[in-house]
């Protein structure tokens, strides 16, 4: 009997098991949510796509919003850039594919790209340019966000830890040797703009009689652009005329006169350069779009997140954006401390102050302004006055603005929202807290007079949030549609299909991503414009338009800016601007 119980038992075990477990050959296919679903949830599908996947293996891996895009990483490293919403200046549907991008070599970890605008200098004209700084395994790749080019790569001296941040001139990386490498890359790579070809066609044989340059012997279709047809190696570059149209360089030891042998390597790479115009001055060391290595630091410990980049100027005059044009200091964090240095230096950098916290950093550092949010292990968020953390004699004994200690540790970062910061405590839940004080804003008055805190404990992970509702994820993998006044729960539904998060600081928009390649955009319906909490860096365009087009000259005003005031004109005599005629002398009598 009790045999048999046994054996009863060890099968209901069983199919209890394969009932609750899905196997592993199994693929969970996602599907987009049914209009009545959408409908219950207050949201509407903006756009929807399959991304490119390379095989069965591949899947998405990191979605980052930014501005009007959103850039999608692959497990094969595979870059996408997508419209995220309409823009009328390029006529580009919402979930285009704008350009990708894949790298030659790729092994590793896909992390968060960096993008900036900024003003460059073309053919001796300010025009607004935008690049894009990747990391891929121990590479760093600039590409020009316009169309996906690559301008240049870097190698690193070691992988990268985390993703890299920039601003007008600089980019910075953290690397996993416990170093923080900056690069320059404003005056090297300026930003470019692909010329038109001019053809001066030969009526009478119809021949092109303009010069070939050799710019147009590299493409993005050929990264080795070949100089066989060259008759030199001095400019300007001509067709040979004779039968032997391959000039050797093979005996070369570089390209700077005077042209000696080498015994060693006798081919010299001429891959990376972007064009052969000057290819009697490039170096290895001297190539016009080689970005130039400022300086490095060593931090005691290990650095796992992006670091956080200030500006005085910006925390004053918050009219520029999240990310300053030039900023004047580098804050990150590892373990217990909180380190901070300065932007500008040549060759090796040093630590200007340092902030212990009574219990190990949990959470990437958020910042707004002059605002730093840390996050312990502790329970406990703290905000610091940047100012005056990076003072050597106030950062040891510096007091916090504000702190509040949730219910567990804090291991997410907090989401910054207009005037609110989103805190998720673990196995404690999701609540919401002041920016400026972090008194929380989810609570209520008991009868003794205390304020008690009321977290939602169903919340894991927060995605993204407008002004009315904030959304999230429980332990199931279900989407939960909160009150953003109360904290309250409203509707629920299963997307654990969909199981790679994105967490949305940009704006409002919620994104699903499967790991079949749907990639879905939602939006509350009653917000077609996208509410934006985090701008990047200042608008190019904008300040475009404010510089002076000559010396001496002013930006035209605006049309709501009031006119400057004219001086009134004094009245004067009609009669005395008149020339007083001249006296006619009298003839003198003899």
């Amino acid at each position: 009997m009790r045999y048999r119980l046994a054996l009863l038992t060890t099968a209901f075990l069983i199919v209890g098991t394969a009932a609750g477990q899905t196997p592993a050959s199994v693929k969970v296919r996602a599907l987009e949510p049914q209009a009545r679903d959408l409908e219950r949830l207050n949201l509407t599908v903006a756009w929807r796509m399959y991304l490119p996947l390379n095989n069965g293996g591949d899947t998405v891996s990191v979605v980052q919003p930014d501005a009007d895009r959103a850039y999608v990483q692959l497990r094969s490293g595979l870059l996408l850039a997508i419209q995220a919403y309409a823009n009328p200046k390029s006529f580009r549907k919402p979930g285009d594919i704008i350009w990708q991008y894949q790298p030659h070599q790729f092994a590793g970890t896909p992390m968060p790209v960096a993008v900036i605008s900024k003003l460059a200098e073309i053919e001796g004209r300010l025009k607004p340019v935008a690049e894009v700084f990747a990391v891929f395994g121990q590479q760093l790749v600039v590409l020009d966000a316009a169309d996906g080019k690559m301008k240049y790569t870097e190698e690193l001296p070691s992988t990268a830890s985390a993703g890299p941040i920039a601003d007008e001139d600089k980019v910075y990386i953290p690397l996993d040797n416990r170093r923080i490498i900056c690069y320059s890359h404003q005056r090297f790579i300026p930003g470019y703009a692909p010329r038109k070809k001019i053809v001066y066609p030969d009526p009478v044989r119809n021949v092109n009689l303009a010069n070939e340059p050799a710019s147009e012997l590299s493409t993005t279709a050929n990264r080795s652009p070949s100089v066989a047809g060259l008759k030199s190696l001095r400019p300007p570059f001509t067709p040979a005329d004779s039968i032997d149209i391959s000039p050797s360089v093979s005996g070369l030891k570089n390209f700077v006169p005077p042209y000696q042998s080498y015994e060693g390597n006798r081919s010299p790479s001429v891959v990376t350069m972007k064009s052969l115009n000057n290819i009697y001055q490039q170096t290895s060391l001297t190539a016009s779009t080689r970005i130039k290595r400022l300086w490095d630091v060593a931090i005691s410990g290990k650095v796992t997140d992006t670091p956080v980049l200030f500006s005085r100027d910006d925390a004053v005059q918050y009219h520029s954006g999240d990310i300053p044009d030039q900023a004047e200091m580098v804050l990150t964090s590892s373990g217990r401390s909180v380190i901070t240095m300065p932007a500008s230096s040549i060759g090796s950098n040093s630590i200007r102050s340092e902030y212990f916290s009574p219990a190990e950093i949990s959470a990437p550092l958020t910042h707004h302004k002059d605002y730093l949010y840390v996050c312990t292990a502790d329970a406990s968020v703290v905000c610091l006055n940047i100012n005056q953390l990076t003072d050597k004699a106030m950062a040891r004994s510096l007091l916090p603005r504000g702190k509040f200690t949730a219910g567990g540790p804090v291991e997410q970062k907090p989401l910054l929202v207009d005037d609110s910061l989103y805190v998720i405590g673990s196995r404690w839940g999701l609540i919401r807290l002041k920016k400026s004080s972090l008194e929380p804003m989810w609570a209520e008055i008991t009868p003794d007079g205390r304020t008690r805190t009321l977290p939602n404990e169903s919340v894991t992970k927060v995605l993204a949030a407008n002004s009315r509702y904030v959304y999230g994820l429980n332990r199931a993998g279900a989407l939960l549609v909160l009150d953003a006044r109360r904290g309250t729960t409203l509707s629920t539904f299963d997307i654990s299909a969909f199981n790679v998060p994105v967490v949305n600081e940009r704006n409002d928009r919620l994104y699903l991503a499967a790991p079949n390649g749907l990639l879905l955009c939602l939006h509350d319906r009653n917000l077609v414009v996208p509410q934006r909490w985090l701008v990047g860096n200042r608008d190019v365009e904008k300040a475009l338009n404010e510089i002076p087009k000559k010396d001496g000259d002013m930006p035209e005003p605006k049309k709501g800016d009031a006119e400057p005031k004219k001086d009134p004109e004094a009245k004067k005599d009609p009669e005395a601007k008149k020339d007083p005629e001249p006296k006619k002398e009298e003839p003198k009598k003899e």
